[in-house]
């Protein structure tokens, strides 16, 4: 039997955040949502607001980690405001899957791009490439994407 994530996603709204000890359990739901968000289509849709939802109220709660959004990454998101979301969806991912580079603010900055690219580049998922994204996977494609995001 096949099971669909869609049907079987977790109801965040009932994952305590609470305190310490609720952040810290509520860590596999993070990955989950955010795996969610990275495995289905760029649309607006109930289930992924509420998964985002849910993510940022967590990366806002959690002193575990400590995410920003500067300026560079903030470009790529000036006509869909949903891709700062997905951006942020990957800086947690990324942070839970690499607790120690996640301490590095540039490589936490560099993992969630990477992370976002690879969801862009696939036309099935439907995110409209912008110029900036377009050179953001350009610099990727020529190993400079490094130097594209200092």
């Amino acid at each position: 039997m096949v099971e669909n994530s869609s049907l079987s996603q977790t109801n965040y709204n009932s994952v305590p955040l609470g305190n310490t000890e609720e952040l810290k359990a509520a860590e596999k739901f993070v990955i989950e949502a955010a795996q969610y968000l990275f495995n289905s289509p760029h649309i607006q849709d109930v289930r992924r607001d509420d998964a985002l939802r849910f993510i940022i109220h967590w990366m806002s709660d959690t002193k575990d980690y400590t995410y920003s959004i500067d300026e560079t990454v903030a470009k790529f998101a000036k006509r869909d405001t949903e891709l700062i979301g997905l951006y942020m969806a990957a800086m947690a991912l990324y942070s839970l899957q690499h607790p120690d580079a996640a301490a590095d603010p540039f490589k936490l900055k560099l993992g969630a791009v990477n992370h976002l690219l690879n969801y862009c580049e696939i036309e099935s998922n439907g995110v409209k490439m912008s110029k900036h994204l377009r050179n953001l996977l350009a610099a990727r494609k020529n190993g400079k994407l490094e130097q594209k995001l200092k």
